[in-house]
């Protein structure tokens, strides 16, 4: 540990700070934020994985203190890192502080959001694999084809912003409609098979082509 480092540490334990020069208030009052930002971090998380806290609450408010961190950590000469700075105050044990500090980003998921875009992509490209599935498996009963289309398409629906040259609603919509007048007790026919596993691959890398663009 650097001299200034452990400078900086009995600064703020042992220092009576109305005694202490510009410099060294400066670098005691940084490290005493430091400190207190990853104690704080530490309650946010086990708020969080309690749910005591909404969390877009924990997000918004883990977010501002990483950022706060960044800054007066790129501003304190001395700091000697944050695994040896947890070590010099004793609290090495907050693990989940010290990694949301070394990631640089909050545990948050989304999970309050479950029909947030990332939701709605995950839910299309699970159901458009899913149908794709049931056919190379050689499952032509038309119920269980009949509804894998539907679920695709009950999907696709809810994506806000399809272009309007994107076919793959349509061509979901025309299958589904096609299946949908056929009997229980019909099935596919292998060419029928094959154009839908055709088609739903189309509509697969069309629909990733989307939403990388956007």
């Amino acid at each position: 540990v650097s001299t200034q480092s452990t400078w900086g540490f009995q600064l703020l334990m042992n220092s009576d700070p109305t005694k202490l020069s510009t410099e060294e208030k400066q670098l005691a009052e940084n490290f005493e934020t430091i400190y207190s930002i990853i104690r704080t971090i530490d309650t946010l998380e086990w708020t969080y994985s309690k749910g005591i806290i909404k969390p877009v609450d924990y997000h918004h408010e883990c977010e501002k203190l990483i950022k706060q961190y960044g800054v007066i950590e790129g501003n304190t000469e001395g700091f000697p890192g944050l695994e040896q700075f947890m070590n010099m105050y004793g609290i090495q044990s907050m693990k989940s502080a010290k990694k949301r500090l070394i990631d640089k980003k909050t545990g948050y998921s989304g999970e309050d959001k479950p029909f947030g875009i990332q939701g709605i992509v995950m839910d299309i490209t699970r159901t458009l694999l899913a149908a794709r599935d049931i056919l190379e498996l050689n499952i032509d009963d038309i119920v269980h084809v009949g509804n894998a289309v539907k679920d695709s398409y009950n999907a696709m629906q809810k994506y806000p912003s399809l272009p309007p040259n994107f076919q793959g609603m349509k061509m979901l919509q025309e299958w589904y409609s096609k299946i949908d007048k056929m009997k229980a007790s019909e099935k596919l026919t292998e060419d029928e098979n094959k154009q839908l596993k055709m088609d739903l691959g189309k509509i697969f890398d069309e629909f990733g082509q989307i939403v990388q663009s956007q």
